[in-house]
């Protein structure tokens, strides 16, 4: 199996034009994306979610900060 690495730039539209040797000429291939900046797009996993909720869990160290009172239920009259 013959292979090439190539780097490119996804646009803000999510296009990428990639620019493959003639040698792959009426070749079936198979192109996996991967980010080199570290970004991950599209929607988190499920561990990526918990991960980021552990790290960011007891991260407010303000001893200030707080949920402010809410104030008293509103009574409504029935709509019967």
């Amino acid at each position: 199996m013959a292979t090439f690495e190539a780097r490119s730039h996804v646009d803000a539209t999510g296009k990428l034009v990639l620019h493959v040797p003639p040698s792959f000429a009426g070749s079936e291939v198979r192109v996996v994306v991967e980010s080199t900046n570290g970004a991950s797009p599209g929607r988190p996993t499920r561990a990526e979610r918990s991960a980021t909720l552990r790290r960011l869990s007891g991260s407010i160290t303000d001893p200030t900060f707080g949920r402010p009172p809410q104030g008293e239920f509103e009574r409504r009259g029935s709509l019967d």
